[in-house]
């Protein structure tokens, strides 16, 4: 029979405490008399049903059919002992993390530590102290329903991150309008795109005007994850109400837009790249972004653009305007790529002097040291 030393608070007290239901509970003892108390115990504690098993064999069935969110072991059983039935349950891998309570009378720390050896959450010296195997079984009653909670937020979390997923990929250009694209100004557009979450900031789009000309956009929103994400859409919203400007002026109006929207709390990198296809000209302005390269056959050169990141209100425009030679290539690229600093980007480039001008953006994303943020690499090149 179990031996116990009952508390100073009582379990009525207890039971007024208790302000929600909790998960199920396995009582696994020989001993109908322990049952019957531990089974009282576990509804003062708020267990939401409890389920009994007369020895290790019967328990293992037991969970064959359920996973209850606490098991109370008893050490000393015929047929399968506690720890023979902990270890049994451990091999179970839907039960890898289901908290054993194992109580044992056996108080040396040989069998403590054998306990915990053969997957034991916890263990209980007999004679119990029921206040505080009461504490101990809502303990673990309670984490278990923070786990569950945890996990359903993941699976919810999961959810809006494949939708904002798709929905971010459905704003990339798909490969026939990246042709058509290509076709009009009579440029390659070699693009790398990845996130370092399962979505990311950066953003890239093209815009063919009936004027003549398509606006090439690379955007690289704060943060990382959704929260980059939510940003890098609402820039986007605002682009495409402006998109018909030139590089300058386009950059200047997101930048006033974004600060009367958000006051500063919502900046921006760009590189916007007009290209007007009778000519091959390209006009380029960038804000925030990594300096555009332009790759030679015998020298790599800075293109002289750039400003402060958007969204501040601050931004002074600087516009810059050349044509692609044949053998000549203009890198564009999100701050994933090499840091985003030119210098060591140009010291790579050198690097493959060799390979340079006929590397592939995927190549050159390859090249560069592994990185834990979001990556764009565009590659434009004179047909």
């Amino acid at each position: 029979m179990i031996s116990t030393a009952v508390g100073a608070a009582t379990g009525t007290d207890f039971s007024r405490a208790v302000s929600s239901t909790l998960g199920p509970v396995l009582i696994v003892d020989d001993d109908p008399v322990n049952r019957q108390i531990l089974r009282e115990l576990c509804k003062q504690a708020g267990a939401g049903s409890i389920l009994e098993a007369g020895d290790g064999e019967q328990a293992l069935e037991m969970l064959a059919e359920t996973k209850p969110d606490l098991v109370l072991l008893d050490i000393m059983m015929p047929r399968l002992n506690g720890i023979e039935t902990c270890a049994r349950i451990r091999a179970d891998d839907r039960h890898t993390t289901m908290p054993v309570l194992i109580q044992t009378a056996l108080a040396d720390r040989r069998t403590r530590a054998k306990c915990f050896e053969n997957g034991a959450s916890d263990v209980v010296t007999k004679p119990l102290d029921l206040a505080e195997m009461r504490a101990r079984v809502r303990v673990h009653l309670e984490n278990q329903r923070l786990i569950r909670e945890l996990e359903a937020f993941r699976e919810r979390m999961d959810i809006h991150l494949a939708l904002t997923a798709k929905l971010m990929d459905a704003l990339l250009p798909p490969q026939h309008e990246i042709a058509a694209a290509e076709a009009a100004t009579r440029h390659t557009i070699d693009v790398v795109h990845r996130t370092s979450e399962e979505i990311g900031g950066d953003l890239w789009s093209l815009r063919t005007h009936s004027d003549g000309w398509t606006l090439l956009l690379l955007t690289d929103a704060v943060g990382h994850g959704f929260a980059a994400a939510m940003n890098a859409l609402r820039v986007d919203a605002v682009l495409r109400g402006i998109a018909d400007m030139p590089p300058s002026q386009l950059l200047s109006e997101l930048d006033r837009r974004l600060d009367a929207l958000d006051k500063g709390q919502l900046t921006v990198a760009v590189t916007a790249i007009r290209i007007e296809h009778a000519t091959g000209r390209l006009d380029i302005c960038a804000a925030g972004a990594p300096t555009p390269l332009l790759i030679g056959a015998n020298r790599i050169d800075e293109v002289s653009t750039g400003g402060l990141p958007l969204g501040s209100g601050l931004f002074t425009p600087r516009q810059a305007r050349l044509t692609l030679e044949s053998g000549q290539a203009l890198l564009i690229c999100s701050d994933g790529w090499q840091g985003g600093d030119a210098v060591r980007a140009r010291s790579l480039l050198d690097s493959r002097a060799s390979a340079i001008r006929t590397a592939t953006a995927s190549e050159l994303a390859n090249w560069a040291d592994r990185t834990d943020d979001d990556l764009t690499l565009i590659l434009l090149r004179r047909r």
